[in-house]
């Protein structure tokens, strides 16, 4: 993955200096694999639970997203993921904004457990045949497993001293190396813009040591393939997952009206982020929206009333903290 992002052809948005990796930021509320997804493909936060059960709260239905923003332009949009939909909810981040073709891990092969890698990569590549040959204009989003803590090794993984962790991880780059390659062969290619990322940063602990003993904020790993646009300023950007969402329909060739979608800011504009406008202002708000959402949205009692519960944080993520404030921006 160090290759393609260092690739000058290919498009990687940094926080560091010229010429050094790095990116995005992974805020509260962000920090999970649904909320991530929800961002890129919605420009907002996710505001329902970080809970295990399939559950439909915080998908926000009514809100017009990417899977509506291209099914309105006639585009084909499908999802591919080895989880169940159930899972965490995760599947209704495409149901419930009009993904037309979904698969988890029973249409994948039939089973309720998590799928590896290799698998998701195999159906993958059946799906991109199949959209190729309708001859409509497509999106395909995939979501990989095996690097989340504490790293899968499947019969794939070279066989070194790496801890699981590390080892999952030079074994994701292979098969990401390899399927691009097949991609290369393929006639749609180079008529399609591939967007890459991590959806938060790893949680493993010798990761989160390393980062300490050199004094690195850890960042979540970005890279486009295949973009019309080229971005003026790729390095010392401070961004999120929701300047994704604009970022990459610019890519595509697609023109943004003030380059801004719900909160996210397309990279390729001259704009600042929201993250670069506020600062820790912006990221310390989503502990806010949060009360916002539970209180004004889904009018849950602000503190314990005789026979009414009192807003349970318990459901919420044990990482994240709360205030009892609405955001304000000066």
């Amino acid at each position: 993955m160090e290759e393609l992002a260092l690739d000058k052809v290919n498009v990687h948005f940094s926080h560091m200096k010229y010429p050094d990796l790095g990116g995005m930021s992974i805020p509260p509320r962000l920090d999970f694999t649904l909320a991530s997804a929800f961002g890129a493909l919605c420009g907002v936060p996710y505001m329902g639970k970080n809970q295990w059960n399939d559950h439909y709260d915080g998908f926000l239905n009514n809100l017009n997203c990417l899977g509506e923003l291209l099914e309105l332009n006639g585009y084909i949009t499908s999802a591919t993921f080895g989880t169940g939909k159930g899972d965490f909810g995760y599947g209704h981040v495409f149901d419930l904004h009009h993904f037309q073709r979904i698969f988890s891990n029973r249409e994948i092969m039939g089973t309720t457990q998590w799928i590896e890698d290799k698998h998701i990569y195999k159906f993958f590549k059946k799906e991109l045949k199949y959209l190729s040959d309708t001859h409509q204009p497509f999106m395909a989003f995939m979501c990989t497993l095996d690097t989340h803590e504490p790293g899968h090794i499947c019969s794939l993984c070279p066989n070194t001293q790496s801890d699981p962790a590390t080892k999952s991880i030079e074994c994701a780059d292979r098969q990401l190396k390899s399927f691009l390659e097949w991609a290369q062969t393929q006639e749609w290619y180079n008529n399609t813009v591939f967007l890459i990322y991590g959806d938060h940063i790893s949680r493993d602990k010798n990761f989160k040591k390393m980062a300490k003993e050199h004094n690195y904020v850890k960042k979540s790993y970005n890279v486009i393939l295949n973009s019309k646009r080229k971005a003026k300023r790729t390095h010392e950007r401070n961004f999120t997952v929701f300047d994704l969402l604009p970022t990459v329909l610019n890519a595509a060739g697609i023109q943004i009206r003030g380059n801004q979608i719900g909160m996210g800011i397309s990279l390729f504009s001259k704009l600042p982020t929201l993250l670069e406008r506020y600062g820790e202002k912006f990221e310390e708000s989503f502990n806010q929206i949060s009360f916002w959402y539970d209180t004004v949205v889904n009018h849950k009692s602000i503190k314990c009333e005789e026979n009414i519960p009192c807003i349970s944080l318990g459901n919420y993520s044990t990482e994240t903290t709360y205030a009892n404030l609405t955001a304000e921006y000066q």
